[in-house]
């Protein structure tokens, strides 16, 4: 109804959270994060005066991306397909974790190690872990990109076949989720794992992290910290480049690597346009999905502390619990988004790669899209 007021208020919104974390992180004297968290809020501002101009089109996509998936109910069945799938995974990733500590921590007063099937060992624990966390990571990376994959699909079948002669096909999300579990199904795995990798080495850093603050050794906190925000960036820009890797790989078939070398190619022509663009969306998405883990958070420890269970009495399940809710609500949430973010790059890289496609079958909302944004006509052009 209102997508300007939705991404304005959204990136306002955005750093006004930043910069009252970082003063919250001032008064109490935890000074490493509150000039991070106060760096980030005012490079986001910087960033939102400078490109207010782009926020029209951006508001044009949105509104084109909407009126898609109600044209195609189909996408947000797969999203809510998605949603269960990933919350189903989500729960036997949580008992799995259990299970483990259960049956491999080195306690002495836990039966699990009299049970056969192996001893109990603070390495075996620690090596089990590492694989149940890697494994949870790439699992649910794969089921995201799935999802993301078929929406796309369907979002390429509106914009190439919808109004041409040839018809769109009456089913576009079952055909195109064949086409993900089948002919992209290697690309999606392939690209998956360097994601879910990255991921578990930010698990290794934060379990580094609460051992060293549980140490009182501050130096070894911040360079974690500093390496947790390295790491995070990099994790960033993978899943940034996959996004629309995996567009291509819908929409015209394509290999991870050669999708991959489209992509370096719309983000060497279009990256400024295309950072932009994402930027202001999906901030304004990611505000809500941000929102979702820190209430899902703050649920997880009144649960706690109501509940008083007898595992938590020293309060030591504090903070693994609200973390793993924190990330696991996050993760169900990004899964319900992908609707409108999958929606959102798909319609960049067709109009990127075919602009006179939209032309001819959209004139009034490309002629929208013109005014606000002229360099749409210019096409990109690839040397494969």
């Amino acid at each position: 109804m209102a997508p300007k007021f939705f991404i304005t208020s959204g990136l306002i919104l955005n750093v006004a959270l930043g910069i009252g974390t970082s003063i919250y992180y001032f008064i109490k004297h935890y000074y490493s994060a509150a000039i991070v968290f106060l760096v980030f809020a005012l490079f986001g501002a910087w960033c939102y005066w400078r490109a207010r101009s782009r926020i029209p089109f951006s508001a044009t996509i949105l509104t084109i991306v909407i009126d898609v998936m109600k044209t195609y109910p189909s996408t947000l069945i797969t999203s809510f397909i998605g949603i269960l799938v990933g919350a189903g995974f989500s729960v036997l990733f949580a008992v799995v974790i259990v299970a483990t500590y259960v049956k491999f921590d080195p306690n002495e007063n836990n039966e699990g190690c009299r049970v056969g099937g192996g001893s109990c060992s603070q390495s075996k624990l620690i090596g089990v872990l590492v694989f149940v966390f890697f494994a949870g990571y790439y699992i649910s990376e794969v089921i995201r990109n799935v999802i993301h994959v078929v929406i796309a699909g369907v979002y390429g079948t509106w914009y190439y076949l919808a109004n041409s002669d040839q018809g769109a096909p009456r089913h576009p999300a079952l055909s195109s989720l064949k086409r993900a579990l089948t002919y992209c199904f290697g690309s999606i795995s392939f690209g998956s794992l360097i994601v879910a990798l990255i991921q578990l080495v930010r698990q290794l850093i934060s379990i580094l992290r609460s051992n060293f603050a549980a140490e009182g050794n501050g130096w070894a906190v911040c360079f974690t910290i500093v390496l947790d925000l390295v790491v995070g960036f990099i994790d960033w820009m993978v899943r940034y480049f996959n996004q629309y890797a995996y567009c291509y790989v819908a929409l015209y078939g394509k290999s991870y690597v050669k999708a991959a070398k489209d992509t370096f190619d719309l983000l060497r022509f279009k990256g400024f346009d295309v950072l932009i663009n994402d930027c202001f969306i999906n901030t304004s998405l990611n505000l809500y999905s941000l929102f979702v883990g820190y209430l899902v958070a703050l649920l997880a420890f009144l649960y706690l502390r109501f509940t008083a269970p007898a595992y938590n009495d020293d309060g030591s399940f504090y903070a693994p619990v609200i973390a793993f809710s924190f990330l696991i609500s996050g993760q169900i949430t990004r899964i319900a988004l992908t609707v409108i973010e999958s929606g959102v790059s798909t319609f960049f890289v067709a109009l990127a790669k075919d602009p006179e496609v939209f032309q001819m079958t959209n004139r009034k909302r490309f002629d929208e899209i013109f005014r606000n944004y002229p360099q749409v006509l210019e096409k990109i052009t690839t040397d494969h």
